[in-house]
């Protein structure tokens, strides 16, 4: 039980790698709010049933306000924020002469605005507090992918999101 008493939140985590990480911090002893556009209750009711501790939260992503609520609901129901992983994504495939600019723009507006409105919610508390671990889940497509310049785009944005976190968040404790 290295997480005993640790206090998580997953974003995507009503299905896929969102929820199987949700359920391994909660194996692991973490009190884990699982996030989700879609309700994530199932997912909730998987953990609970294995004698961990979750809750979930509707969110969506690229709403600051939103990720903003659910980082106070995360404090305020189990005391604190020690872990943000910010796995919420989408793809909308599509060879880029032909991409609608709606197909960008939501992959970018979930994929990686996402990302930081989940980082930064999550700085504001764990600053305070000088400690804390936000993980970014990208990909290897941000290297580039045919068809998903959308996705790439967004998942390269992550990694330089996540590494300019990292060396302004050190000194506070936070990685």
């Amino acid at each position: 039980m290295r997480l005993k008493d640790k206090v998580a939140i997953v974003t995507g985590a009503g299905r896929g790698l969102g929820k199987g990480i949700a359920k391994k911090l909660a194996e692991e002893g973490a009190k884990v709010v699982l996030a989700d556009m879609n309700s994530p209750d199932e997912a909730v009711a998987e953990i609970t049933a294995g004698g961990g501790t979750a809750s979930a939260f509707t969110v969506n992503v690229t709403k600051q306000e939103e990720m903003q609520a659910m980082v106070q609901y995360a404090i305020d129901t189990y005391g604190t924020l020690d872990i943000m992983v910010n796995n919420a994504g989408i793809n909308k495939d599509g060879m880029l002469h032909k991409m609608p600019a709606e197909n960008w723009n939501v992959v970018i507006d979930v994929d990686l605005t996402g990302a930081f409105y989940g980082t930064q919610e999550a700085l504001k508390y764990m600053r305070t507090q000088g400690s804390g671990r936000i993980i970014n889940i990208s990909s290897g497509s941000w290297l580039g992918n045919l068809g998903q310049a959308n996705y790439a785009a967004a998942k390269a944005g992550v990694v330089g999101l996540t590494k300019t976190a990292a060396r302004e968040s050190a000194q506070k404790g936070i990685t």
